[in-house]
């Protein structure tokens, strides 16, 4: 219990520090003009051909992203149709690739389902 006390809290200071990156900024209320996505929308699309994730309450569309991943499509792969914010931000992940990310962002996770780990 220790050990994920202390990842989440870690996890939490490495958001508050980032937080001036257009990845962490604070997701809006669902304007009209943004597409809502729910959990169970973003789970159907979970393989090599059709893959999304969540990070930090931004809905991305990797499928073309994941053959070219440094790390390899299998780590995409284990968090396809999930949410990998915990997982994005442990990695330590540069700026670079964050500014990098919002090319594959299709739109928010609704405000109910949020992990809301920015808002600290």
């Amino acid at each position: 219990m220790n050990t994920l006390k202390n990842t989440v809290q870690m996890v939490v200071q490495t958001v508050r520090r980032a937080k001036g990156t257009s990845l962490f900024e604070d997701v809006p209320s669902a304007p009209s003009q943004v597409t809502v996505f729910h959990l169970a929308d973003v789970s159907q699309h979970c393989s090599l051909n059709d893959c999304w994730l969540i990070i930090c309450d931004k809905v991305y569309d990797v499928t073309d992203f994941m053959r070219q991943h440094p790390g390899g499509e299998e780590i995409i792969l284990e968090y396809a149709g999930r949410d990998a914010t915990v997982a994005f931000i442990g990695t330590g992940h540069s700026l670079d690739t964050v500014q990098e990310m919002e090319k594959y962002c299709i739109g928010l996770l609704i405000e109910h389902e949020r992990l809301n780990l920015y808002y600290v």
